[in-house]
């Protein structure tokens, strides 16, 4: 062994043989070539970037199947935006696509002519909260555009 490791003076400066190094490779681009190389190479990344949007699909992760008269979770992916946001099979779906299936009972803003105080103990009465509808109400809503919401790939929707 030579002193000093195997690779010292390694390719041998002294002997013309042929070696398998051919020293660094250095790619030396003119200002034109190199700016052509910056337009292809941005080109090719907005046309990547825009063929994801037109040919990629978003799939939230459940399945929706019309029973009966109402709309009901078939399935959830496990691990899908549908599973993380609580989504599970068998729950009714109150809203999709931003149409309402069966509105739910919420609040109603109380009456801004809010009651007077009592001119003799200047109590005010209790505020009794309001429910509108007081039941579950379903909404009728035409067959095809069930068929129709349900055929697209759902991105907005409300279960309980």
């Amino acid at each position: 062994m030579l002193p000093g490791g195997p690779f010292r003076d390694f390719p041998d400066p002294v002997s013309e043989q042929p070696s398998a190094s051919v020293g660094s490779m250095d790619l030396r681009l003119d200002d034109v070539a190199r700016r052509r190389l910056t337009l292809l190479l941005a080109a090719v990344i907005i046309a990547s970037g825009w063929a994801t949007l037109l040919l990629g699909r978003f799939d939230s992760g459940v399945r929706l199947e019309w029973t009966g008269d109402r709309v009901v979770v078939a399935d959830v992916m496990p691990g899908s935006i549908a599973a993380q946001y609580g989504l599970q099979a068998g729950m009714v779906v109150t809203q999709l696509q931003y149409v309402t299936l069966i509105e739910m009972p919420h609040y109603a803003d109380p009456d801004p002519a809010m009651p007077s105080p009592d001119p003799e103990t200047g109590e005010i009465g209790p505020f009794v909260p309001t429910t509108v509808p007081p039941t579950p109400v379903r909404r009728d809503i035409d067959p095809n555009q069930v068929a129709t919401l349900l055929s697209r790939s759902s991105t907005q929707l409300t279960a309980v």
